[in-house]
């Protein structure tokens, strides 16, 4: 109701102010039409009588008599001059000769002066009223009014502006022609440069300072046919009495409203002060764990209240018990997980952990209590690492994020990998921290994994450069008399390379076992069931799968080419085992074409020796038996693993879909290009 009354007041007062400016234009407008009226009514007369024949003798009595009725008439003195004696603007400029311009500008009018100065006027400030008088389309005499700004007075006085309230006419230099009140001591005064501003629209308002240095608002309009300025001022003291009478009755009506409210309150406070101490009552016992009894009040809301507390207090204590169990089950995660918790009060270099953070630092309990504590459990080699993720995360302009990995002592003897990670949660104003809370963590088997995965990406790299320089000798060395036998040769080479690649692969790159590589190579070549396997379960190692199986391939494809498998009925056996420290293979074949004596040896003889010589370390001996090849190689023991058998890949942890099955891109068609 106050902030109503309040703008409903100032509204009011606005509105006020409105219709006050409105009305002082409306006056300001009035008064500028009856002075037009007035100076037009005297320039009507001197029209008259410039148009009279006595004026051809400025020297009559009959002149001189008519133009003293005539002032006395008009309130003023009236003269006639020769045309010679003055120049009105305008009039000089005229071609009075020409009758027809004369008619058509009609620039003959009658001109109204500014305020005459003193010394131009030694009975005081006048005002001239000029007519010209022609005579037979000449400019021969003008006729003259000079008035005392009293005309222009007694019109500001009979205007029946409100009680308080000052007109005042100013001509076109902006000097005081007339006042309604201290017209006497302001008349001839130029209005300031500001108020010159202000005035240049046709009508307005405006809030300034009269020439009697009261505050006013200035409500203004300007005589187009005079060239002056009407304005009525607003004295500010009588324009704001209504808003002053508005607060005052609003400030009495505020004062009894909160006296009002005041007692109401007091009344009201003392039937609730009784209830509210037995809901407090209610509560404090709600927080010490015990059941309240409900709150009997006459007010209804605090009932409800005490019946509500009443209530929740069975579904607390089943929430502290969930709280128990799950702080509980957090211990017991955090602990099966080798991590735990922290905070550290910066304020007081106070570092608390939960249950098992000093055992992570392999350090008595108790012995991490303070930063310093915990950098003394860090190895040298890293205390400068943490230190410098906690200045930075430390630092007001930052994250506030501090991360960091160091290693601590085993209790084995060697060394442990611990992330701890953390943030901080309370500043100073200054930005400096208050406390900083985190976790900290064994990470020791991802290390060891991450470091795993690190030498196994750069054999992969060493392994697939080594493919492609394999490759490359493919190219160049093969031979291409024929071009459907340079590609199947190619094809064949890469392939072996590709699947001894996948069988890698599959293993993790852990190697591969021997009997499967063998498969490998047999199988492409659609000869499974002439080839005889014989031989116990060998592991090889990562670096001797893939010179192995280009080794096989040569073999198998000199037999398939030129020997006991290149015709129906030839057979071949492949029998592996160990002697000593050595790998032992031996290659067989039967039932084979005659063979005289040993071949000139191709590309394929050349990669079989080569690789066995320079990439296995081991030794390769030939016989060309007359039912064909009989092969001895002999591989050092650092060829096969010290497991008999790779171990299996693992086994995901969830449906994963099968890898793309590795291998060469497909050669193009016949006759298409490469």
């Amino acid at each position: 109701m106050l902030l109503l009354t309040a703008g409903l007041t100032f509204a009011y007062a606005e509105a006020r102010r409105d219709a006050l400016r409105d009305l002082a234009l409306q006056h300001a407008g009035s008064i500028q039409r009856a002075l037009e009226q007035e100076i037009s009514s005297r320039a009507m007369l001197l029209q008259m009588l410039a148009a009279t024949p006595l004026l051809q003798d400025l020297g009559s009595t009959e002149l001189q008599a008519a133009a003293m009725r005539a002032g006395v008439l008009l309130q003023g003195q009236i003269t006639v001059r020769e045309a010679e004696e003055t120049l009105v603007a305008g009039w000089s400029e005229l071609n009075l000769d020409s009758r027809e311009e004369l008619a058509a500008r009609r620039l003959l009018a009658p001109v109204l002066s500014d305020l005459m100065a003193p010394e131009d006027s030694p009975g005081g400030y006048v005002l001239r009223l000029t007519v010209p008088v022609v005579h037979d389309g000449s400019l021969s005499q003008v006729l003259s009014l000079t008035m005392s700004p009293q005309v222009v007075q007694r019109q500001l006085a009979e205007a029946g502006l409100p009680k308080g309230w000052v007109a005042v006419v100013v001509d076109s230099n902006r000097r005081v022609i007339a006042r309604s009140a201290a017209s006497e001591q302001l008349i001839g005064r130029r209005i300031s440069e500001a108020a010159q501003r202000a005035t240049a629209a046709p009508a307005g308002w405006w809030t300034t300072r009269s020439l009697t240095g009261e505050e006013v608002t200035l409500a203004h309009v300007q005589a187009a046919g005079l060239g002056w300025r009407v304005g009525v001022m607003v004295p500010t003291r009588i324009a704001e009495a209504p808003l002053r009478r508005s607060l005052a009755g609003f400030g009495i009506g505020a004062a009894a409203m909160a006296t009002l409210a005041l007692g109401l309150a007091y009344l009201f406070a003392r039937r609730i002060a009784r209830p509210v101490h037995k809901a407090a009552w209610a509560a404090r016992q709600l927080a010490q764990g015990e059941r309240p009894p409900p709150v009997d009040t006459p007010v209804r809301e605090l009932s409800e209240v005490g019946t509500a507390l009443t209530e929740a207090a069975p579904s607390l204590e089943a929430r502290g018990r969930d709280l128990v169990a799950s702080e509980a089950r957090l211990t017991r995660a955090v602990g099966a997980a080798r991590m735990a918790t922290w905070e550290w009060d910066c304020a007081t270099d106070t570092l608390s952990g939960s249950a098992g953070h000093e055992a992570l630092y392999n350090v008595a309990p108790g012995s991490i209590a303070s930063f310093a504590g915990a950098m003394q459990a860090i190895l040298p080699e890293d205390r400068a690492t943490v230190r410098a993720a906690a200045e930075a995360a430390f630092d007001p302009a930052g994250s506030g994020r501090y991360e960091a990995q160091f290693r601590v002592l085993d209790p084995a003897g060697g060394e442990r990998w611990l992330q701890s990670q953390g943030a901080v949660v309370q500043r100073r104003p200054d930005g400096h921290p208050l406390r900083v809370s985190g976790v900290v963590m064994d990470v020791t088997q991802a290390q060891h994994a991450a470091e795993r995965e690190r030498r196994l990406t750069r054999e992969v790299d060493h392994r697939a450069r080594n493919i492609l320089t394999v490759v490359q000798s493919v190219l160049r060395m093969s031979r291409g008399d024929d071009t459907e036998a340079f590609l199947d040769s190619v094809k064949g080479r890469v392939d072996v390379l590709a699947r001894a690649h996948t069988l890698l692969s599959r293993n993790r790159w852990n190697g591969a076992d021997l009997h499967e590589l063998v498969k490998d190579a047999l199988v492409p070549q659609s000869i499974a069931a002439s080839v005889m396997l014989n031989g116990p379960p060998i592991a090889l190692a990562m670096t001797a799968v893939q010179p192995l199986a280009q080794v096989l391939h040569e073999v198998v494809v000199n037999a398939r080419r030129h020997g006991a498998l290149s015709v129906p009925g030839g057979q071949a056996s492949l029998r592996w085992q160990r002697e000593g420290g050595e790998l032992v293979l031996h290659w067989q074949e039967s039932g084979g074409p005659p063979v005289q004596g040993a071949p000139r040896p191709g590309f394929g003889l050349r990669v079989l020796e080569n690789t066995t010589r320079w990439q296995l370390a081991g030794t390769v001996e030939m016989h060309w038996e007359r039912g064909g090849l009989a092969c001895d190689l002999r591989l050092p023991e650092r060829t096969m693993r010290h497991r008999d058998i790779c171990p299996p890949p693992p086994v995901p942890a969830w449906p994963l879909q099968p890898p793309p099955k590795a291998g060469p891109p497909p050669l193009p068609e016949r006759g298409q290009r490469p």
